[in-house]
């Protein structure tokens, strides 16, 4: 029999929404918004409380939002939440963020800030991951069943959980959300399951403000595209890069064209959600001017050109931060001197450093992806893309289409043995034992530097090929890296 499953008051929140809309207050409607009229006469413009992801269990004296439960005044979107800016004075979510993701709920939090008033209060219930996995262990088969739900949610559709929290990253993802004064108190849903209750106060921080839009614009213009590794590099790097920056006002003039440059180097699109966040902290003819600026093609070009120099100057093995670092410092640089020079009638004559590839195609053929952000986790994605490609030819017999392919992998990621792997097998099945064997140091000091699993595998091997006996010739893809023998 299969055990009863614990009861869950809500249903999930989705961010899939791009449409964004505003109510002109209550009493307004929006078909966008789940053509939800907000009742007047029990919101007025003074006390509005928004119960968020109400599912089932709508609170009296709140607005209950939700995009799917029945119980719901309005349906919206959590992260796009169509109310005014600073119209809100207490937000309730209670068995919500987990469903969101970490992710997810930062760039709630940043929505959520948007439309509360300073001082305002935040309440967040969510599962307490770490007592409940406690729990889970000593638990007996009836009582896992029910813990094993509180963790990862129900099968029900949308109904799982995300992301498990524990108390302390809780709160610091309130921090990092503009929320100050967060406290921990007992929580009051579900007492039959350990559960978290944090209660944060709206902070009125100027820097909070613009760290809060930055991260919107990041998910609103998909900056990050898919990749979960490269949207937390942005929200952790650049983001707090932003808040620093403009953690005094007013912004000091050496401190926001520094800002501008780091972020331009890596894609100009971040310096222009930065421009676009400061709001009244610049002047609006110093935002249009920087804007023009980083609108000009060899600017919007030069992550592209960052990434192919490396194609055309790979790496040594093991030395890709030295090598980011490198060509990151003479990108900013030349970025530098195109800020300085870009007030009314000055231009700097100097062209990029580095332009990207032309007319090169991949083995498919596509063309090499080198318009990602020149940031460790976007080279790492793309050397992912290029590391497939190149595996995808390799088991197809193409050796000729592979090698570029795996090149290119060795280029964007030269800490990885994988590439460098993959190459020395496919010389040795050409029958060019000396490149084989080079490709397979390279590949061992890879290795050395990661203190890899397949260390010694990759040891063994060359010295079979050094020793003029066969070797696998089969593509060594990402699981069967991690073996310490050929599978069968």
């Amino acid at each position: 029999m299969r055990a009863r499953q614990p009861s869950s008051r809500r249903r999930p929140e989705s961010t899939a929404g791009r449409d964004r809309c505003r109510f002109g207050g209550v009493g307004s409607t929006d078909r966008r918004a789940g053509g939800a009229r907000l009742p007047e006469g029990r919101f007025g413009r003074a006390g509005l409380r928004l119960n968020l992801g109400c599912g089932l269990e709508p609170h009296a004296g709140f607005l209950n939002i939700d995009r799917l439960g029945p119980g719901a005044d309005a349906r919206m979107d959590v992260c796009r939440l169509a109310l005014r800016d600073r119209s809100v004075d207490r937000i309730e979510a209670l068995h919500l963020v987990e469903h969101l993701g970490y992710l997810g709920t930062l760039r709630a939090l940043c929505e959520w800030r948007r439309v509360l008033r300073p001082g305002a209060r935040l309440v967040v219930e969510t599962p307490d991951f770490p007592e409940t996995a406690r729990r889970f262990v000593a638990a007996d088969f009836e009582g896992r069943a029910l813990l094993a739900n509180w963790i990862f949610g129900l099968e029900s559709p949308g109904m799982a959980h995300r992301f498990g929290f524990e108390s302390s990253l809780l709160a610091q993802v309130l921090s990092r959300g503009g929320f100050v004064r967060v406290r921990e108190e007992p929580a009051r849903t579900h007492p039959a399951f350990p559960g978290l209750r944090l209660v944060a106060v709206r902070s009125d921080a100027h820097a909070h403000d613009v760290h809060a839009a930055f991260v919107r614009l990041l998910f609103d213009r998909d900056l990050a595209g898919d990749d979960q590794a490269v949207a937390v590099e942005l929200v952790h790097g650049p983001a707090q890069d932003v808040h620093r920056a403009f953690s005094r006002r007013p912004v000091r003039a050496p401190r926001l064209p520094a800002l501008l440059v780091r972020l331009a180097a890596a894609d100009p699109r971040l310096a222009r959600a930065a421009l676009d966040a400061a709001g009244d902290a610049l002047p609006e003819r110093t935002r249009r001017s920087w804007n023009a600026l980083l609108s000009e093609p060899e600017v919007a070009a030069l992550p592209a050109g960052l990434t192919a120099e490396l194609h055309r100057n790979p790496p040594r093995p093991g030395l890709m931060e030295a090598a980011f670092r490198s060509v990151t410092g003479r990108a900013r640089a030349w970025l530098a001197a195109r800020l300085l020079d870009a007030r009314p009638g000055r231009r700097s004559p100097t062209v990029p450093p580095f332009a990207p590839e032309v007319g090169a195609t991949a083995a498919d053929g596509t063309p090499p992806e080198v318009a990602v952000p020149f940031l460790p986790a976007g080279l790492a994605r793309a050397a992912r893309n290029e590391l497939a490609r190149g595996l995808r030819r390799f088991a197809g017999g193409e050796l000729d289409a592979a090698t570029p392919c795996l090149e290119r992998a060795a280029a964007l990621d030269a800490d990885s043995p994988l590439p460098f792997w993959n190459l020395a097998r496919l010389e040795a099945a050409r029958g060019r034992h000396a490149v084989a064997l080079a490709r397979f140091d390279d590949a061992i000091l890879t290795a050395e530097r990661r203190r890899s699993p397949a260390l010694e595998r990759l040891r063994r091997e060359r010295a079979r090929l050094a020793a003029e006996r066969p070797v696998s010739t089969r593509p060594v893809g990402p699981f069967e890296a991690g073996l310490e023998e050929e599978p069968e």
